[in-house]
């Protein structure tokens, strides 16, 4: 079912050399490279999603415009 809605993704970018990556890792990576082609962040998250609070604050030290909402 995932597979589905993923192949109705515009800009899908795939990175097969993070399979062997724990979810965690892959996730931390591919947010990092978004991160690095962007001017500004939106992110939604709940407050417990480390990842997604990590990759906000990676992107406040590199001088980006972080807007993030939560969930909860």
């Amino acid at each position: 079912e995932s597979r589905n809605y993923l192949e109705k993704v515009m800009h899908l970018v795939e990175n097969p050399q993070n399979d062997t990556l724990s979810l965690a890792e892959a996730s931390a990576l591919c947010n990092a490279e978004i991160v690095a082609r962007c001017q500004q962040l939106i992110c939604f998250a709940f407050h417990d999603s480390r990842t997604l609070l990590n990759t906000c604050k990676e992107a406040e030290q590199q001088n980006k415009v972080v807007t993030l909402f939560y969930f909860d």
